[in-house]
């Protein structure tokens, strides 16, 4: 059995997110855009992602 899409669309958001030596989120936006493409490529097949996913990007925490 596969991993549930929302486990890895709240992953791939996660992991994108870049924090500064405070503890705020630097990154917000460019995460969320991350997760959205991911979310669109598994609805739609033929979205090419720009740039890549790389493979950290797709890894459960």
């Amino acid at each position: 059995m596969g991993v549930p899409t929302r486990h890895i669309t709240t992953a791939t958001q996660a992991i994108d997110l870049d924090v500064d030596e405070r503890g705020r989120v630097t990154n917000a936006g460019d995460a969320e855009w991350r997760a959205a493409q991911y979310i669109r490529r598994y609805c739609d097949r033929e979205y090419t992602v720009e740039p890549p996913f790389e493979v950290w990007e797709l890894e459960l925490p």
